[in-house]
């Protein structure tokens, strides 16, 4: 039986449909019905939501029916616009809600936020100060005025954005936690708590063309249970393949040691989720978790040692959220610093290599599947292997001289796009080379910098390209002539889309030896 009830508010402008599709969907309807969809997902039971969808909005007077459903809610749902600021009828709707729960003395706790656009904090109505909530778009990093630049997740009744469903699936983990929170606090003491959530298995995928990239994830402590799961699960529904196995435990013996090196052995990279406890010690060996960095950290030392660059050594990626919930009978909360977990609570040194992550679980995990492939010394491209060298026209006379040096490895074919023909013709090409290639070289010489820019940043997400894997690798020849931009590039590629660049701006033409290390693995020496 659903015994709590979530209100949302919102104004009904932010759920109007494009003028031009009026049977779309609107963005407060289909997070209703993205969110319902979710919180049954993780399981009953589940709350019930409720939504106005008859609203006359009239600031003077509520109707009946919507006083009686905000007295029947547990929690209120706002999402956030400038549209909701502006509506006098929304702000009642808060202040009822906060007029039915003012003597509960965790008032905030039931005030949950979407934001749909950015709203100004100093307009924030004072119960929604500090709330940051959860965010349905981005915001341009470099744009200091807002000025509506606001890149939505979900516009014109469609997604426009992938991270919409991380976004959906960690508001409806929050709201699914409080609901039950709220219904703890009315059962009786001698009733057992309610199991902590776990997602009900999705449907079967179909078969995951591995990627060639191994994780080490760390096998954590038991508060840390519901993280590793999800973690694992997402790493290998995109190709990855996770040491040690998800469903093998860590021996309790003095062979732990050897477990671990071993696992540690075959990885790129090694995941470690850091949580309140340790977990158990093997015998004569620290606990797992930290026993498990200072392994993965001798991995580290071991790889700068034979001078790999920082592209290619082995490295660690150490989840310490910020905020943790440390006893789930009383409901404390640890406000922490990722930085200091890692070297005061778990004793190990922070490595220059490392990369440490203090968000949410969602936001880890989609910062943990956009790091860039695993690059070896020796990449192993297959034999075979289709280099896309993606360009503008007026760079094909500098490309045509890359494709003759590169004829030299036989092992390897270079493709490269059409540009003459009908444009819809053109561009399924170009999709068409980006989800089949093994690797993508984006070939700059002549051609402006917003496109090597744009082009790159489409590189980011291998998912939205239709692709059954990652790139091998995504690289950047930067051609003649030379230009500060260039060089500001070449020192300083986007981490997240570029994994290697070939700086050949100095040079008349492009010999092999140059071009060697795009063929790493299966190249015939020229």
């Amino acid at each position: 039986m659903t015994d709590v009830q979530i209100f949302i508010s919102y104004a009904r402008v932010d759920d109007a449909p494009p003028p031009h599709l009026p049977d779309a969907k609107g963005f407060v309807t289909f997070l209703h019905e993205q969110l319902a969809f979710e919180l049954r997902r993780i399981g009953a039971p589940w709350p019930k939501i409720w939504r106005d969808t008859k609203r006359i909005e009239n600031a003077d007077q509520f109707e009946p029916r919507i006083e009686r459903a905000i007295s029947d809610s547990s929690i209120l749902l706002v999402v956030l616009s400038k549209n909701w600021i502006s509506r006098p009828y929304c702000v009642r709707e808060l202040e009822s809600f906060a007029e039915r729960w003012k003597a509960d003395g965790g008032l905030r706790e039931r005030i949950v936020v979407a934001a749909k656009r950015e709203v100004d904090p100093d307009r924030r109505p004072s119960l929604l100060q500090g709330q940051v909530g959860i965010k349905f778009y981005a915001l341009d990093e470099h744009e200091e005025d807002i000025g509506g630049l606001e890149q939505e997740f979900y516009a014109g009744g469609r997604i426009r954005d992938r991270r919409y469903e991380d976004r959906i699936e960690e508001l409806a983990g929050i709201l699914w936690r409080k609901a039950n929170r709220d219904r703890e606090r009315t059962r009786t003491k001698v009733e057992p708590p309610l199991p902590t959530p776990r997602p009900e298995p999705r449907p079967p995928l179909a078969a995951v063309r591995p990627n060639g990239r191994t994780v080490f994830v760390a096998k954590p402590a038991d508060d840390m249970y519901e993280a590793y799961d999800r973690v694992t699960k997402e790493l290998q529904e995109r190709g990855n393949t996770v040491v040690p196995p998800a469903d093998v435990n860590i021996p309790h013996d003095s062979s732990a040691l050897a477990f671990i090196d071993e696992a540690l052995g075959a990885a790129a990279m090694s995941v470690h989720l850091l949580g309140a406890k340790a977990g158990f010690a093997p015998d004569s060996q620290d606990p797992i978790v930290k026993l498990q960095l200072a392994r993965a950290a001798m991995k580290v030392g071991a790889h700068l040692k034979q001078g790999e660059g920082d592209r290619q050594a082995f490295k660690r990626i150490i989840w310490a959220p910020k905020v943790l919930e440390n006893d789930a009978a009383t409901k404390t909360v640890l406000e922490r610093d990722p930085a200091s977990v890692l070297t005061e609570s778990f004793g190990s040194r922070q490595l220059d290599t490392d990369e440490i992550e203090g968000s949410s679980l969602t936001r880890f995990v989609t910062f943990l599947l956009q790091l860039p492939p695993h690059l070896p010394a020796k990449w192993p491209l297959p034999p075979g292997a289709k280099l896309y060298l993606h360009h503008r026209r007026e760079d094909s006379d500098f490309v045509g001289m890359v494709i003759e040096a590169l004829e030299q490895f036989q092992a390897v074919e270079a493709v490269y796009p059409a540009f003459d023909g009908p444009s819809n013709d053109v561009a399924a090409l170009h999709l068409k080379r980006l989800a089949e290639c093994d690797a993508v070289v984006l070939c700059w010489a002549v051609a402006p910098e917003v496109w090597i820019r744009a082009e790159a940043d489409l590189l980011r997400d291998w998912h939205r390209l239709n692709r059954s894997g990652q790139f091998a690798y995504r690289g950047v020849i930067a051609g003649p002539p030379p230009h500060d931009r260039k060089k500001f590039l070449v020192q300083r590629p986007p981490r997240k889309e570029i994994d290697l660049v070939v700086d050949l701006t100095d040079q008349d033409r492009p010999w092999p030896e140059a071009l060697r290390t795009l063929v790493a693995g299966v190249a015939s020496s020229p």
